[in-house]
């Protein structure tokens, strides 16, 4: 009876509107209790005061890949379930076809 709680993370360059947009409509559809995107350039202020007002934590790091690896860590226990999203695929799907 007991479903584990979801943790979606993801990772980007430089975070964008649309990322965070992205991150906080997958984290509701998921039921996910935390969303975190790990970059490694400041976002501009409306960036974060959106990743505020929709709940995703924006998280500074040269080395995403090792914060995620440690969320896996972290979270990865019989109470928790971490996804990771790309947002490199959700920009490439927004794409126009040339």
């Amino acid at each position: 009876m007991s479903s584990k709680q979801r943790v979606v993370v993801s990772f980007a360059e430089k975070v964008g509107i649309m990322d965070v947009s992205y991150m906080s409509e997958t984290a509701q559809r998921l039921e996910a209790r935390h969303s975190l995107i790990f970059y490694k350039k400041k976002p501009h202020d409306n960036v974060i005061r959106l990743s505020k007002e929709e709940n995703v934590e924006l998280i500074e790091s040269s080395n995403p890949s090792k914060e995620i690896k440690k969320i896996n860590e972290r979270f990865s226990t019989d109470r928790y379930e971490v996804t990771v999203k790309s947002l490199e695929d959700m920009r490439a799907t927004m794409m126009d076809a040339m």
